[in-house]
């Protein structure tokens, strides 16, 4: 695993981005989810199982992470400048796009100012569950998900050949989007 710094230039700021580039073959992005612990560590386990077929590009979302943050307003129009100079910086062709919880909608509209960027995205969507026994004391525990779990559902995901129809294949949970 590599981490190189990306200079990105976000909301007018400077912003140094840290990404682990982890794996060989066709590149990929993977987006962690935006939460009050969002880090690109959340990915390494899926990057490390997908890294046997896909070089993935894992981001720090800006004003999250485990460095030293840039301060930049926390809005949707920050996060889309954002992923738009990451995809300046390195701007693939991806092979695929991956985006956990509310990074999805980034990743979708980010697609759809960039057509060519990426040939199939793959939306995950979170499960946390309340442990009763921490219910009292107003926490939460997530259940870890294994990342070869994930990464045998990515690939049993039939593709998709239209967007703009929202065909889907697949059950309810499982769509993955392919860009012409």
């Amino acid at each position: 695993m590599e981490t190189p710094e990306l200079n990105l230039t976000v909301a007018g700021r400077p912003v140094p981005t840290a990404c682990d580039r982890i794996g060989a073959g066709p590149d990929a992005l993977l987006l962690p989810a935006l939460s009050t612990i969002s880090a690109r560590a959340e990915m390494r386990a899926l990057a490390a199982s997908l890294g046997t077929e896909y070089r993935c590009l894992v981001p720090d979302w800006p004003g999250f992470g485990a460095r030293p943050r840039v301060r930049v307003p926390l809005a949707p129009e920050t996060f889309h400048a954002f992923l738009d100079a990451l995809l300046d910086a390195a701007p693939g062709p991806y092979a695929l796009g991956v985006a956990a919880g509310h990074a999805a909608g980034y990743l979708v509209a980010a697609a759809r100012r960039r057509p060519r960027a990426f040939e199939r995205l793959v939306l995950v969507a979170g499960d946390r569950r309340h442990d009763p026994g921490d219910l009292g004391a107003g926490r939460r525990q997530v259940r870890q998900v294994e990342p070869d779990l994930i990464v045998d559902r990515l690939r049993a995901v039939v593709q998709v050949d239209e967007v703009a129809g929202h065909r889907r294949q697949g059950s309810q949970r499982e769509v993955i989007w392919r860009q012409d």
